[in-house]
């Protein structure tokens, strides 16, 4: 005998999951989409008492939608504070001479401290573009901030780390030559 609240979720999850998954997978990796339309539905699921079949739809749609924006923000409060391991992970070049080495350790070293002297909103942006190399528009949607304002939060952490860098370089060698060699590293490529 079927019990009528199983074919009522059944139901459920073949008419909309696949719809469901789609819209989630605008904002979250497939993984994590899928894990959002089953907490959905768990939700739904367990107040199925309140809910008529034919009204659902929406309400799937939003719960699902605010599942994915928590997760998004959790993961950006999470990012935050992790930017010294992800730059020591970005930075961890293998390189055969000695000196190339010590001197790609102490501007990588230079590097973090820049970029851990950012405020925090404008550490994250850059690390979001420069080490993980999202776009512009990802950066706002998951920040939940314009795309200009991710373009004024870059902007000024390049001139907080070209500063900083000059600062911090010795007199004997040129300020402009290693901040350029730490624009180089912060965006990801080798010379």
């Amino acid at each position: 005998m079927s019990n009528p609240v199983d074919d009522w979720y059944h139901q459920l999850h073949e008419k909309i999951s696949h719809r469901l998954l789609q819209a989630v997978r605008r904002l979250l990796p497939l993984g994590d989409a899928e894990e959002v339309v089953q907490d959905t539905l768990l939700r739904v699921y367990e107040r199925r008492a309140q809910y008529a079949f034919k009204t659902i739809d929406p309400l799937l749609f939003r719960i699902a939608r605010n599942i994915a924006l928590d997760r998004l923000r959790h993961k950006a409060v999470t990012e935050l504070n992790k930017p010294k391991w992800l730059i020591h992970q970005q930075l961890n070049n293998h390189s055969d001479c000695a000196e190339t080495t010590l001197r790609e350790q102490q501007e990588g070293e230079l590097l973090i401290a820049a970029v851990n002297s950012m405020s925090p909103i404008c550490r994250q942006v850059f690390v979001y573009r420069k080490f993980e190399g999202l776009k512009h528009s990802d950066i706002a949607r998951i920040m939940h901030i314009s795309p200009k304002t991710v373009e004024a939060h870059l902007a000024r952490g390049m001139r907080h780390c070209r500063r900083y860098v000059e600062s911090q370089t010795p007199q004997n060698v040129e300020p402009p030559i290693a901040a350029a060699r730490i624009s180089t590293a912060a965006s990801g490529k080798t010379r």
